[in-house]
């Protein structure tokens, strides 16, 4: 390889200039790296160009390198790096022909460096404003009270519909016996003698009696069976706790 750094021009709409020619063993390493950049660039590798120029760059601090690589940053979209490294260039070449077109580029860059900048503190104000919100949420939701335990629904106790069976059939009873009784008065009516006829209608009143009482006691126990299902069908809701214990305070309805 001939010694010197070699030219290193990145696309010619990029303007890229020629590294200085040089004898010493760094100028030649800083050579093959600013060829190797190129090659990068030229394959679509521009990240990978601007790690060989920065190489270069430790090798021999070299102008025509500090432009390049301005370039490759600006082709990486890198605006703050693609200022620093303009800047580094006019500093070394301050009457550089060059100097007033990138006077222009340096402001275009602090215009895009200065937008860039105003949209990441935006998005970093908002992102702070939305973890606000949510520690407050957070903190909002530990103090509100605990919601109530829903009410547990439930049907009338058992021994109300055992109470209102029991009724229903000494009605059924009463209404039996009441049939009876009618039964031997038809039968004492009926009667030939006035011993059947006296037997029967003692019947008839024994059996009287006893649908009377049945009717008595089985509409009592019916009764009390249909109170005891209004009392008892409702809802449990958890109620205040004593000692321990939940004590269950009944709904009615």
């Amino acid at each position: 390889m001939a010694s010197g750094v070699a030219a290193f021009a990145i696309g010619a709409c990029l303007g890229f200039t020629t590294v200085a020619s040089a004898q010493s063993a760094r100028h030649e390493r800083a050579a093959e790296l600013a060829a190797e950049a190129r090659a990068a660039f030229d394959a679509g590798d521009a990240a990978a160009a601007e790690a060989l120029l920065e190489e270069a760059l430790v090798q021999v601090d070299d102008p025509a390198l500090y432009y390049n690589l301005a370039r490759t940053r600006e082709h990486l979209e890198k605006w703050a790096d693609a200022a620093s490294a303009y800047r580094a260039f006019v500093s070394l070449r301050p009457d550089d022909p060059r100097v007033p077109a990138i006077d222009e580029r340096l402001r275009m860059l602090d215009e895009r460096i200065a937008e860039t900048e105003a949209a990441e503190a935006e998005a970093e104000a908002a992102a702070e404003a939305e973890a606000a919100a949510e520690e407050r949420a957070g903190v909002e939701a530990e103090n509100r009270a605990p919601e109530p335990p829903a009410p547990e629904r439930r049907g009338p106790a058992g021994w109300t519909w055992a109470l209102m069976g029991g009724g229903v059939a000494v009605l059924a009873a009463g209404v039996a016996f009441g049939l009876a009784s009618g039964a031997r008065e038809d039968e004492a009516r009926d009667a030939s003698t006035g011993a059947a006829g006296s037997d029967a209608l003692s019947a008839a009143r024994r059996n009287a009696v006893l649908a009377d009482g049945a009717f008595a006691l089985g509409g009592a126990l019916a009764l009390g069976g249909l109170i005891g299902a209004l009392i008892t069908r409702g809802a449990v809701s958890a109620g205040p706790t004593v000692g321990g214990a939940r004590v269950d305070v009944r709904v009615t309805f």
